[in-house]
């Protein structure tokens, strides 16, 4: 499975391994984005919540298997998709939400399927992506209060992006 779509920037090219060929995966850390059509929700023997998912992209399906860490870690996201949640068989769960999936391409004797370490919606993935913010304004509509408006929403919402000013004198300068 390759990424596609409008959401496939920033996604690495699929391994020798997910795209048929045989050398190459030992152990290799794929990162896919698709729709959850199918997921499947388990018990362990021991109790613990796990899930079989088939996620989609517009080329392919893949099988992946989320053990209970990575279940409980993205249990919102995966009770969503879950088949009372879906919508017709065959159209995406959950409103067609896009999941971005990492974790270790596994070939099997007839397909390639993922063990899951993250999942994340799309949302998610945009924000860790995100390097700065950038907030570009006219010197002159920049009055205390506004400052001090602008600090307190920062302060409120701090994330992991830098944020950097950029101030105009009215002349585009």
């Amino acid at each position: 499975i390759k990424p596609s779509g409008s959401y496939n920037r920033g996604m690495e090219e699929p391994p020798p391994c997910c795209r048929g060929e045989e050398r190459g995966c030992e152990e290799v850390h794929v990162r896919m984005a698709g729709a959850c059509l199918a997921p499947k929700l388990h018990r362990t023997k021991k109790g613990d919540r796990m899930a079989f998912l088939t996620v989609e992209d517009a080329d392919a399906q893949m099988e992946v298997t989320v053990f209970s860490e990575v279940y409980q870690a993205s249990l919102h996201l995966l009770e969503e998709s879950a088949p009372e949640n879906a919508g017709e068989a065959g159209t995406a769960a959950a409103g067609g939400r896009v999941l971005i999936i990492s974790g270790k391409a596994d070939r099997g004797e007839e397909d390639v399927k993922m063990l899951a370490d993250e999942i994340l919606d799309l949302d998610q993935w945009r924000q860790r992506q995100c390097r700065a913010l950038l907030l570009q304004s006219d010197m002159l509509f920049l009055t205390g209060e506004v400052m001090t408006r602008l600090s307190q929403l920062l302060a409120a919402h701090r994330g992991s992006c830098r944020v950097v000013m950029q101030l105009e004198d009215g002349e585009g300068m």
